[in-house]
């Protein structure tokens, strides 16, 4: 435990001192003054060095408590016995010592009762003061234990998050191996041909590429900005690939471009929207990213490949499910978005007329409220 723990616990240790100590001499100076004794500023003013004593002596048992709180059982619940007793007796001594000296000196009306030292009024006092030693303990242990508990709960939590942070972080590292070994695959072909300069070009963006998304941090979040000139930059490879066959379209809305979003969260979707979009065929594909803030609170995200002469990819029909929402990468974007969000945010995907579409929702956070 470090030193400032240590201090917040004798600090709290202090506070419950103060109160019982307060309260229970507070409660003898209000009895002395309803007997007659004397007045009630009086009885008051008389107690301050017996509290002042009792708290004392009672931090001195706060620290054989400490001292034995990695010792057996047994072993501490004796030494907190025999702590309390010895505190017990001190302050007994103290309290009858310092009420006969009131009695012969500043309160002669007390003479009567500080005078005799009775074993019964001996065994009450130090009765008396074995129960406020041992409620200042039982206090000193609940206190003990709420910590205990509490640096538990703050394990559990940061536990939890640890996971989701691994989880997150395995998800979005499960880079698809088809990207590396068409990628690779396209630089091995481009220099075959002879094509050095554009294997070159290849490998740079391939090289910055990895870098970026290697070097991010998985579980941070990023703007939407950002997350847009990764894909662009995933583009700029895939484009070495299809020279002639893919477009790139960015449409984002005022006020959604710095909007956070989980870090490398639309680099599978578009993998996907060029492994099912532009691979298969030889006509134009245009790659579109969209963003806008919807009116429940959600920012929408669209990546959608849709065929550049706006003719039907195929015959299904508009609106269907597309088939690769099973898909290992669509998959992992799910699972991302779950253990972030949890039902807050959702993915979709859509058969469009001339293409497919997939759109993300999740809550459109600035990074005030991140």
């Amino acid at each position: 435990m470090s030193r400032k723990q240590l201090f917040q616990r004798d600090a709290l240790a202090l506070r419950l001192t103060l109160v019982v100590w307060a309260f229970g001499y507070a409660l003898v100076a209000l009895t002395m003054a309803a007997r007659g004794e004397a007045p009630l500023p009086l009885t008051l003013l008389s107690q301050v060095p017996l509290f002042v004593v009792g708290v004392a002596m009672t931090m001195l048992v706060r620290r054989a408590h400490r001292w034995s709180e990695r010792d057996p059982g047994p072993l501490r619940w004796s030494l907190l016995a025999a702590a309390m007793t010895a505190g017990a007796i001190c302050q007994t001594g103290v309290d009858l010592s310092y009420h006969w000296l009131l009695g012969q000196t500043v309160a002669p009306a007390w003479k009567p009762w500080t005078s005799g030292f009775s074993s019964e009024r001996i065994f009450i006092v130090s009765l008396i003061y074995v129960w406020t030693l041992g409620l200042n303990v039982t206090l000193f242990w609940a206190g003990n234990v709420n910590e205990h508990a509490r640096r538990q709960a703050e394990r559990a939590a940061a536990a939890e998050a640890a996971t989701h942070r691994a989880e997150a972080a395995a998800l979005r590292l499960q880079l698809n191996p088809h990207f590396l070994f068409n990628s690779l695959n396209a630089i091995a072909s481009l220099t075959v041909t002879r094509r050095n300069e554009e294997a070159t070009l290849m490998i740079g963006e391939l090289a910055d590429f990895l870098r970026s998304s290697l070097a991010s941090d998985p579980g941070e979040l990023a703007p939407l900005c950002d997350e847009v000139a990764t894909v662009a930059a995933y583009l700029r490879i895939e484009r070495v690939r299809f020279p002639d066959r893919l477009d790139l379209a960015v449409d984002i809305a005022d006020g959604a471009s710095n909007l956070l979003v989980p870090n490398f969260l639309l680099q599978p979707l578009v993998e996907n929207a060029v492994k099912h979009g532009v691979a298969p065929t030889r006509r134009r594909v245009s790659i579109e990213v969209t963003a806008r803030r919807e009116d429940d609170g959600l920012l929408a995200v669209t990546v959608s490949n849709r065929m550049a002469d706006g003719r039907p990819i195929n015959e299904r029909r508009t609106g269907e499910p597309a088939p690769v929402g099973a898909g290992i990468g669509l998959r992992n974007v799910r699972q991302r978005l779950g253990v972030l969000y949890g039902a807050r945010a959702s993915l979709t995907t859509t058969s469009l007329p001339d293409g497919y579409a997939a759109t993300v929702r999740l809550p459109a956070l600035a990074g005030e409220a991140a």
